[in-house]
């Protein structure tokens, strides 16, 4: 059984039927956990085919934020120390691997940013 930090145990049975893919997700009821759902993810393209027509103008909006004079020097983490990051009206959302790297490589060594959240949604 692994332990964190402040002693507590993390034990889990994992439910019957549950496979590679499937999400479990468990909730807090009182001083234990239990199952609220297990969900199978979809699958997803590690890298989607990106076209110029869409790479070159994201990766563009990408580079003005960093060297903008205003851009990463302006962010805030929440409370928590997580960037969140808004993505409105994305579609399927194929520029994901470009802003995941930007993202981790100019972002999450900004100052008092622990991580960062993306909230991704289409209509």
């Amino acid at each position: 059984k692994q332990q964190l930090p402040d002693g507590t145990i993390l034990h889990f049975e994992v439910p019957e039927g549950v496979r590679p893919g499937h999400l479990v997700e468990l909730q807090s009821s009182g001083s234990s956990w239990q199952l609220k759902q297990v969900v199978e993810l979809t699958e997803v393209q590690r890298i989607p085919a990106q076209t110029s027509t869409i790479r070159g103008p994201f990766l563009a909006a990408l580079e003005f934020l960093r060297q903008g004079t205003q851009g990463l020097n302006q962010v805030q983490p929440d409370a928590d120390g997580m960037l969140v990051v808004n993505v409105p009206f994305c579609g399927r959302f194929q520029e994901y691997a470009m802003l995941g790297n930007f993202l981790a490589e100019h972002c999450l060594t900004l100052p008092g940013i622990k991580g960062v959240r993306i909230f991704a949604a289409d209509s």
